[in-house]
């Protein structure tokens, strides 16, 4: 499955190789894999219907767009200390209300 998703890239970016039809073997997979150690085979994380419906060039264009003009306002494009990354697994950001009498 590797050997055919490599021979596809290959074939995408017009490369000349020395492989037959364009895919190598297991062999030269492992070789590569030796000499880029910072480069393995993953299994990507599911992403939910929603999450990528709201995936495309012009939504993320356009929240590129307003992230600019904010840091602009805000005048935070040189102070990067100055802007924090939040993780949403151990923040919850769903309101969950306390118990009250009706």
């Amino acid at each position: 499955m590797l050997q055919v998703k490599i021979g596809r890239i290959v074939r995408k970016l017009g490369i000349k190789s020395p492989f037959r039809n364009d895919v190598p073997g297991m062999d030269w997979i492992a070789g590569f894999l030796k000499r880029h150690p910072d480069v393995s085979l993953r299994t990507p994380q599911a992403l939910s219907t929603c999450r990528a419906r709201m995936l495309n060039v012009t939504l993320t264009n356009s929240y590129f767009t307003d992230l600019a003009r904010l840091l602009e306002s805000l005048s935070l494009q040189d102070k990067p200390v100055r802007i924090w990354n939040i993780d949403e697994t151990s923040v919850p950001l769903l309101h969950k209300p306390a118990r009250v009498l009706g």
